[in-house]
C-alpha cells in the first residue's frame, strides 16, 4: 500500500487509563498507523515535562494541542474545504467506536510502567486484534521515526 493511500485513510483511537483507572480517548483521523502515532507519541514525550499518567486528560489535550500547533507552524494547506489544523482529531468518550477505525491504542501504568497495547481490525472477521503490548519504550524502539508524523520535530518548541 502507498504512504499516500495510507496516510489518508488509517483512522484509529488513542486511550488513556489512568492510574485510577478511568479511561480518556481521542480520535485521529489519518496516519494512525504505528509508525505515526508512536513517532508522535516519542517526539511529545521527548518535549513534555509531566509524567504520563499525573494527569491523563491533559496528556491527551496537550497532544492534541501540539499536533495542530505543529500544523499551523508546518504552513501545510487545506484538506478539502478545512484547514490541516481544524481537523485530524477529536475527543470522544470512552466508548466511542468509530465503524472505519484500523488502528486502537491504549496507553496504560502496569508495575509502575508506561504500557501501550496496539490492536488493528481484521477485516475479515471485523474485530480487534493485538499486534502489540509492552512497555511503550518498546513501541518507541520498533517504530518511532527521528522526525515524527504530525508532530514534527522542527514545527515544535524547544524543550
Amino acid at each position: 500500500m502507498s504512504e499516500k493511500v495510507r496516510k489518508m485513510a488509517t483512522r484509529c483511537t488513542i486511550t488513556m487509563r489512568g492510574l485510577n483507572g478511568r479511561e480518556y480517548r481521542i480520535y485521529r483521523h489519518y496516519d494512525g498507523y504505528p509508525e505515526g502515532v508512536v513517532s508522535d507519541l516519542w517526539v511529545f514525550t521527548q518535549l513534555y515535562n509531566r509524567s504520563f499518567f499525573g494527569d491523563p486528560e491533559y496528556f491527551l489535550a496537550d497532544f492534541i494541542f501540539c499536533a495542530k500547533l505543529a500544523w499551523m507552524k508546518s504552513g501545510e494547506g487545506k484538506i478539502g474545504k478545512y484547514r490541516h489544523w481544524e481537523y485530524g482529531y477529536g475527543v470522544c468518550t470512552p466508548d466511542c467506536e468509530h465503524g472505519d477505525l484500523e488502528y486502537k491504542y491504549l496507553i496504560y501504568p502496569k508495575n509502575g510502567k508506561v504500557m501501550l497495547k496496539i490492536e488493528r481490525i481484521d477485516y475479515e472477521s471485523r474485530e480487534f486484534r493485538e499486534v502489540f503490548n509492552d512497555e511503550i519504550e518498546e513501541a518507541f524502539k520498533r517504530w518511532a521515526r527521528e522526525d515524527g508524523c504530525h508532530l514534527r520535530r522542527e514545527w515544535l518548541p524547544s524543550p
